[in-house]
C-alpha cells in the first residue's frame, strides 16, 4: 500500500507542478509574446485604476520593469515547480509558487471588472487558479511526505 501511496503522491506533485514548469518553458521559448502579454495586462490595470492615481502610477512604472518581472516569474515557476515535483524542499517550492501565483491570479483574472461572457470566462479561470492555490497551500503545510495530516498536531 505504501508503494501505491508514494506513486500517487508523486503523480499529485507532478500534476500540480506541470502547469508551472510548462508555463515557464513557454515563457522562455516565446519571450516576446509573454512580455507583450504582461505589458498589456499591466497597461490594462493602469487604465482600470484611473480613479486611484497612485495605483495608476504603480502600474505605469511596473511596465518598464516587465522584463525583470518575467525573469522572476520564470525563476519562481521553474524552481518552485521543480522542488515540488522532486519532493525535495517541497514546502519551499510551494512558497515560491505562492509568491508567483497569488498576484498572477489577481492581475490576470480580474473578473470583477467585466460583464457578460468575458466575466464568466475570467471567473472560471480565477476559480481554477484558486483550486490550484489550494493544492499549493496543501503542499506548503504538509510537504511531500507520507505523514498523516494529523501528524502536525503532535
Amino acid at each position: 500500500m505504501q508503494i501505491l501511496q508514494r506513486i500517487l503522491l508523486f503523480l499529485g506533485r507532478l500534476f500540480l507542478s506541470s502547469i508551472f514548469l510548462l508555463s515557464a518553458v513557454q515563457k522562455l521559448f516565446h519571450w516576446q509574446e509573454a512580455k507583450e502579454g504582461l505589458v498589456y495586462m499591466l497597461a490594462s490595470w493602469q487604465v482600470i485604476s484611473e480613479m486611484q492615481p497612485a495605483f495608476g502610477t504603480v502600474f505605469s512604472h511596473a511596465i518598464s520593469w516587465s522584463s525583470f518581472f518575467l525573469i522572476v516569474a520564470i525563476a519562481l515557476e521553474l524552481v518552485g515547480g521543480g522542488l515540488i515535483v522532486l519532493g525535495w524542499q517541497a514546502r519551499l517550492g510551494a512558497f515560491l509558487l505562492l509568491l508567483f501565483f497569488l498576484p498572477t491570479t489577481i492581475i490576470f483574472h480580474h473578473f470583477w471588472y467585466f460583464e457578460g461572457l468575458k466575466r464568466e470566462i475570467e471567473l472560471a479561470m480565477f476559480l481554477k487558479n484558486i483550486a490550484i492555490l489550494g493544492g499549493i497551500l496543501y503542499v506548503l503545510v504538509h510537504g511531500s511526505s507520507l505523514k498523516r495530516p494529523n501528524s502536525l498536531e503532535k
